[in-house]
């Protein structure tokens, strides 16, 4: 185990405003894929969701592999977990459909898990999990409302 980062009792403003902007594609693609004036803007919509949802996992485990870069040595497992919601995303969106999106929220909620276990761990600062709580539920019901009321 490395060292642990600082303490925090919460997340850094510029992390919630930054988390908060990072919805904005998510919000945008599950409105069009669910109440988009046409098939071709609902598709549009589930397409745009989908992408940015495999975007998103990817971001996710970087986080991991860069915190665990900073560590000497540099703990292999770390690195190999933290390359687990890349593949995910990169899955799901090969699948495609209501099943691809299930798959990426399945990958947010595994995501948010090890963050959580990595916060008990010092992987991560304490506050992230409190930061990745509401973001990853505003994702998560996107993807299920393109999952519902999407034109898959």
């Amino acid at each position: 185990m490395g060292p642990r980062p600082q303490a925090r009792p919460s997340p850094p403003a510029a992390a919630i405003i930054i988390g908060i902007a990072s919805l904005a594609p998510f919000v945008t693609g599950a409105a069009l894929a669910a109440f988009g004036s046409t098939l071709d803007w609902r598709l549009y919509g589930t397409s745009l969701l989908t992408a940015y949802a495999a975007c998103a996992l990817s971001f996710l485990g970087a986080v991991h592999w860069g915190l665990a870069l900073r560590e000497q040595p540099v703990p292999t497992s770390r690195l190999a977990v933290s390359t687990i919601p890349s593949l995910v995303g990169f899955i799901a969106l090969a699948i495609g459909g209501r099943t691809g999106l299930t798959v990426m929220a399945a990958g947010f909620l595994g995501a948010l898990a090890y963050d959580i276990y990595g916060a008990r761990r010092g992987f991560v600062p304490s506050w992230y999990p409190r930061l990745r709580w509401p973001l990853t539920g505003i994702a998560l019901v996107c993807l299920f409302g393109a999952i519902l009321g999407g034109p898959l």
